[in-house]
């Protein structure tokens, strides 16, 4: 297990050196280690937990990937959308990290909001909607029409506030 001061400086460094070679001429190879970059702050906000709560985030990973599938396929719940070849290899079209995304949002706004669940949800909404400006842009995932649809954001709320009340 790693200090968390030690994992904060891994994460804030990494985070650092990734949103400067986004904006560098190698942004093509950073964009290509966006799924690495999940991979690692997971690793490092999942260090230190119990069974139990890795267990119920294996579920989550499990749960929103399906979530996601469902949604590329059939349009339900988020909208119409489609993702890119930035977040790595896909099964059923959605990236494998995808879940992992979810995770990482979940674990960083229950730790952020006290573990309040509703206060958490409505944390990863608003990520969510500052992160949706910025991923057609870098390559994550591109919407159908150009207004992002506001079932997307309800559905974002509604998925963080169940997983929200099943780790309370």
């Amino acid at each position: 297990m790693l200090r968390e001061s030690f994992k904060i400086w891994i994460l804030i460094i990494l985070h650092t050196v990734g949103l400067i070679g986004l904006n560098s001429p190698y942004k093509e190879l950073f964009f290509n280690l966006s799924a690495i970059n999940l991979l690692i702050t997971a690793w490092l906000l999942l260090d230190n937990l119990g069974k139990k709560e890795i267990w119920f985030y294996a579920i989550v990973f499990l749960l929103s990937f399906a979530i996601e599938a469902i949604g590329v396929a059939t349009r339900f719940p988020f909208g119409h959308y489609i993702y890119g070849h930035n977040l790595g290899p896909k099964i059923f079209d959605v990236p494998l990290v995808i879940g992992l995304n979810w995770v990482i949002l979940l674990r960083a706004a229950l730790s952020t909001c006290s573990n309040n669940y509703f206060l958490a949800a409505i944390l990863m909404t608003t990520i969510d909607f500052f992160i949706e400006a910025k991923a057609p842009k870098l390559g994550y995932w591109f919407w159908h029409t150009k207004q992002i649809p506001m079932a997307n954001y309800i559905a974002w709320f509604v998925i963080a506030l169940i997983f929200g009340l099943a780790h309370h």
